[in-house]
């Protein structure tokens, strides 16, 4: 699966096991993704372009320091957008 692909539901499982195995294009892969789905809702939340990519850059140093836990998560799309969400809370509490 090459990383210019459209990240696909289907291989999401594939895709996040490559992550856990410190495959960079697949991680990059998945931040793309997620930066495409979810900008808009982080913005609504914490009001501007620069906490938007604050936000998307400490998530995922967090994914990507915890990726040796993703074969044991059975849904890393719902905890990648979890990380995403306390990251917003935490912005918005400083």
């Amino acid at each position: 699966m090459a990383v210019a692909e459209i990240y696909q539901f289907s291989d999401e499982r594939e895709l996040f096991d490559r992550v856990a195995e410190g495959d960079e294009d697949a991680f990059n892969a998945v931040y793309q993704h997620f930066m495409r789905l979810l900008s808009g809702a982080i913005l609504q939340l914490v009001k501007s372009e620069p906490d938007v990519a604050e936000v998307l850059q400490e998530a995922f140093v967090r994914v990507w320091l915890n990726r040796d836990k993703l074969p044991d998560i059975e849904n890393p799309g719902g905890w990648v957008r979890r990380i995403i969400m306390n990251e917003c809370y935490r912005l918005l509490k400083k």
